[in-house]
């Protein structure tokens, strides 16, 4: 697959294939310290990497900032990335 995901020097094929046109569900979810992915609401995780946040991003008058991103490579020309959604819940 020409999708994958990549964190924390880890990098792993991500299925389905997102560059079908079709709008995919992606959850992330940060527990235990671990990363764990899942795509169009499944309940199987794609992905998985151990990280500890609090050791490896900086954190400053209890203030985080991330950001997400999208690209393409290779031959596939131009794509289009869209955020439909976004919502943020902490974990009881």
């Amino acid at each position: 697959s020409d999708n994958f995901i990549r964190c924390n020097g880890k990098s792993l094929p991500l299925n389905p294939d997102l560059s079908d046109g079709k709008h995919h569900t992606i959850r992330v979810r940060y527990q235990d310290k671990k990363l764990r992915v899942f795509v169009d609401d499944s309940a199987k995780q794609k992905f998985m990497v151990d990280l500890d946040l609090a050791n490896t991003v900086k954190i400053k008058d209890d203030k985080l900032y991330f950001g997400l991103c999208a690209s393409t490579h290779g031959d596939l020309g131009a794509q289009q990335h869209h955020f439909h959604n976004f919502s943020y819940r902490p974990l009881d």
